[in-house]
Formats: C-alpha cells, sequence, structure tokens
C-alpha cells in the first residue's frame, strides 16, 4: 500500500483559507479581482459608488458600496424589464427608497454589456436587510456581461482592491489632519 499523505501539504491550504471563517467574503478572492468606482455626487447626487467583482472569464458582479445610503435603504426597486438586455453607463438597475419613500439612491451599470442578471431577492420586503448584512456578496446588485473582454478598457474608471485601500488610508490621514 503507497502512503500518500506526503504528497499533500495542507500548510499551503490552511494559510489561504485561515479567514475563510470570520470574512464570509474572504474567499471571493480566490476566483474575482475586485474594483471599486467613485462616482461624482456632485454631479449626480443619487448615483451610488460600486464594486465590481470581475471573473476570470470577465463577466462582472456588481454592488452597493456605500454605507451611509445603503443602512437608510426600506424598499428596492429593481428594473426587471433590463434582463437580458444591452445597458450602458448610466442606465439605472434599481431604485433605493428611504422609509418616507423618498428616493436616497440610485445604481447604474456603470460599464456596457448586456444585463444576466439582477438580485431579485433584493426586491422584495427582505431585501434591504440582506443588503445591509450582505453587500459585499450575496446582496450584490447585478451581473453584467461586458462588451469588452479587455479589462483595462471595460474597468478603465476603476480602482483596483489596492488602490482604494490606498485612497482611503489618505483619505483618513486627511481628516486627521483637518
Amino acid at each position: 500500500m503507497v502512503n500518500l499523505t506526503h504528497d499533500y501539504d495542507s500548510a499551503e491550504y490552511v494559510q489561504l483559507t485561515k479567514t475563510w471563517n470570520t470574512d464570509p467574503t474572504a474567499y471571493l478572492s480566490r476566483y474575482y479581482t475586485l474594483h471599486y468606482k467613485r462616482v461624482d455626487k456632485a454631479r449626480d447626487p443619487l448615483r451610488c459608488h460600486v464594486y465590481v467583482r470581475q471573473s476570470p472569464n470577465k463577466i462582472c458582479v456588481l454592488g452597493i458600496h456605500e454605507q451611509d445610503i445603503i443602512n437608510r435603504v426600506h424598499s428596492i426597486h429593481m428594473n426587471r424589464d433590463l434582463i437580458g438586455q444591452n445597458v450602458k453607463l448610466h442606465t439605472i438597475l434599481c431604485t433605493l427608497k428611504d422609509k418616507e419613500d423618498k428616493e436616497i439612491g440610485v445604481m447604474c451599470a456603470e460599464m456596457d454589456g448586456k444585463l444576466l442578471e439582477l438580485n431579485t431577492r433584493l426586491d422584495s420586503p427582505e431585501g434591504p436587510l440582506l443588503l445591509q448584512s450582505h453587500f459585499m456578496d450575496t446582496a450584490h446588485i447585478a451581473i453584467i456581461l461586458p462588451k469588452s473582454d479587455d479589462t483595462s478598457v471595460q474597468l478603465k474608471y476603476y480602482l483596483t482592491e489596492e488602490e482604494y485601500k490606498e485612497s482611503e488610508d489618505k483619505s483618513k490621514t486627511n481628516h486627521l489632519l483637518d
């Protein structure tokens, strides 16, 4: 009988998965690259900042990355008629409303491509709670097949995860100096 335990070193995988129990989105970095886009709030105050998780086949999973809006959402209206259609940068995928039924945000496609899916679980009474508790994973807004396979073209106006973290650190430092 051959002992195969010497051919498998679990130490590499223990290191790789050590944060998976404490951070429910940690495993996603193994399969997706993460990008962020800050929108011009002076130009369009209702438009939400977004994140995109791009898979190796270039399909993009989009979500809202703006905690102060997410915390105030009471209802979400998905534009279901867009599923299967081509979308553009400014195409509104969903509208976010507060307790007074006032529009507090919109999520735009932020890229050209074909809208494959809207997360219709969010378009329910439980949707806002799901968004508030899982906005970086299961509460994504949409899945889009980009028009371009070239990431440098499709995500030209997005920050990589590292660039985003650096800009956040700079922003925090500037606030401390003010």
